[in-house]
């Protein structure tokens, strides 16, 4: 079925209302990810992530089992990143 407009909306409302990430303070950490197999599962682990407040910057490689992410540890830590890589199906320990 086609994606519901209010759902989109709602999303895309989220997004817009995140707290701008301070470039300055930021860190760069990897995640491990566990049960990639292909790009469409970097796709929605890096897609996760970014959806984050506080992430500037997320890839992720399937080959290696891990991801990068750019983030503020003012707006957000790396359970709360590992929850998100979590919540779309995958585990990161």
């Amino acid at each position: 079925p086609p994606p519901d407009p209010a759902e989109i909306a709602r999303l895309v409302g989220d997004v817009a209302d995140l707290p701008e990430p301070d470039a300055d303070n930021a860190i760069a950490a990897t995640l491990d990810v566990e049960g990639m197999t292909c790009s469409g599962c970097e796709y929605n682990v890096s897609s996760a992530l970014r959806r984050q407040a506080g992430v500037l910057a997320a890839s992720a490689d399937h080959d290696a089992g891990m991801a990068t992410v750019t983030y503020d540890p003012g707006l957000t830590d790396l359970e709360t990143l590992a929850e998100a890589v979590r919540d779309v199906g995958y585990d990161s320990p």
